[in-house]
């Protein structure tokens, strides 16, 4: 008897995940208002196009920001310390499992912390809509 194959669902891309998360956030967006706020930062690679890629740099284009911001301010107390602290916003880094963050964005990141928001790395639209969550004590 011959043996058949495991045939393995392609892993969804990154551009996926946040595209589900996003959908995710708009259908809720009735029952939190808050929501609606959420917004990408295209900060992305632009294609080997020098001149898109100069005029957004002119624009303000930072390597390193992460993909998506919740303006959103947000009181939590810190574990382990008891202390509470006010957050501005919740920053989200989507990432294709197994992928690492870039320098830029391991230089980037901590600074946006220092600032006094939440950043997360998500590995999927679920992962980050808990991250979501649980900001927003939903």
């Amino acid at each position: 008897m011959a043996s058949k194959a495991v045939v393995k669902p392609p892993e969804a891309s990154e551009h996926q995940e946040q595209c589900a998360l996003i959908q995710r956030c708009q259908v809720m967006e009735h029952k939190y208002p808050e929501l609606k706020l959420i917004y990408a930062i295209p900060n992305g690679q632009i294609g080997g196009n020098a001149r898109l890629g100069q005029w957004m740099k002119n624009e303000g284009k930072r390597a390193g920001v992460p993909d998506l911001c919740l303006p959103v301010m947000r009181e939590e107390e810190l574990p382990l310390r008891g202390v509470r602290v006010i957050r501005p916003a919740l920053y989200i880094e989507m990432k294709k499992r197994g992928k690492k963050l870039e320098p830029s964005q391991k230089e980037f990141i901590p600074l946006l912390q220092e600032a006094g928001n939440k950043v997360v790395v998500c590995f999927s639209a679920d992962e980050a809509w808990r991250e979501i969550e649980e900001y927003l004590k939903l």
